[in-house]
């Protein structure tokens, strides 16, 4: 059971392609008030190295305390939709797009009380309180 059942599996679709993950991307951009991360904005996706480039350059403007918080997000949103790929393939379950989003929120709620953000200003303050 893959990601998807479409494509070949290369880590640009499972990663940043599928419909799955899209869903999943969408919503991380509505929950967290980014739009940075909705797909509707990538304008390079041939590789997952050249979105990553792209991704962080334009997260830089946005001022480091923002640019550090988007670049978390990013990496926690990469983790929790690999995890799904690895849940279906080894588990043999399945989450939806909103149950792999929970996880996320659930993360993003756990570094935010470990103290993960470096920065002065927590992830919570950057995204707005709503989405934690």
């Amino acid at each position: 059971m893959w990601i998807c059942e479409y494509w070949a599996e290369t880590a640009a679709h499972i990663l940043l392609n599928c419909q799955f993950t899209r869903a999943i991307w969408t919503a991380v951009a509505y929950l967290f008030n980014s739009p940075l991360l909705h797909p509707s904005s990538w304008m390079d996706i041939s590789s997952v190295k050249a979105w990553w480039s792209e991704r962080t350059s334009y997260a830089s403007a946005l001022g480091k305390p923002r640019a550090k918080a988007t670049t978390s997000l990013i990496l926690l949103t990469l983790w929790a939709v690999w995890k799904e790929r690895n849940r279906r393939i080894f588990q043999h379950k399945l989450l939806r797009p909103s149950g792999v989003c929970a996880l996320i929120k659930e993360g993003a709620t756990l570094w935010i009380h470990a103290g993960i953000s470096s920065s002065r200003t927590p992830i919570s303050e950057i995204f707005g309180r709503n989405c934690i």
